[in-house]
């Protein structure tokens, strides 16, 4: 038997606090234990576990410079 899987993703540029804004709500959800994420007509609600896999990556190349997160958890 295989489990449905579902993907959403952006990429793009935003201001600081655009981001921020987006963190903040993401934040707020991952306290109230569903993570819903949206883009455009599209939705994907998670179930937040009690305990979260984080995996941070950050690098610099040249002038660019680069932060990456991951978060997860068993379903």
């Amino acid at each position: 038997m295989s489990a449905k899987q579902s993907e959403l993703s952006f990429e793009g540029d935003m201001s600081r606090d655009e981001l921020l804004s987006h963190l903040e709500e993401f934040a707020a959800s991952m306290r109230d234990g569903t993570v819903r994420v949206e883009l455009g007509e599209q939705q994907l609600v998670l179930t937040a576990a009690e305990v979260v896999k984080l995996a941070v990556k950050a690098k610099t190349k040249g002038d660019a410079q680069s932060v990456r997160l991951e978060l997860s958890w068993p379903g």
